[in-house]
């Protein structure tokens, strides 16, 4: 819709600091039009947050859920890496590593 939408409903409002589909852009605006909202945009992360190999977001569900409220405050936030990409000679290093263990 063109006109934003206020909900009373506390909200949290999730994104990856890579999501292509909902960009931490889209995230922003919409918790600015939400009264009761809670934002996180995760470094080093896509659009399949809650699928992460860090527990910080699930976390962060979790306690949302929990007491929707109050500020899931995460401390682990600040802890999560800024980047899960391989490049490409990593991954050379973990084909190797794992063909040595094999043999």
């Amino acid at each position: 819709p063109s006109e934003a939408v206020d909900r009373v409903s506390p909200s949290l409002i999730i994104s990856g600091e890579y999501d292509y589909i909902a960009p931490p852009d889209y995230a922003e605006m919409t918790a600015e039009t939400l009264s009761s909202s809670f934002l996180y945009v995760f470094p080093g992360e896509s659009h399949n947050i809650v699928f992460s190999l860090d527990v910080c977001p699930l976390r962060s569900v979790a306690r949302f859920l929990e007491s929707p409220t109050e500020d899931p405050n995460l401390e682990c936030f600040a802890d999560m890496a800024t980047t899960n990409f391989l490049s490409q000679q990593d991954m050379i290093d973990l084909a190797n590593s794992s063909q040595t263990a094999q043999d």
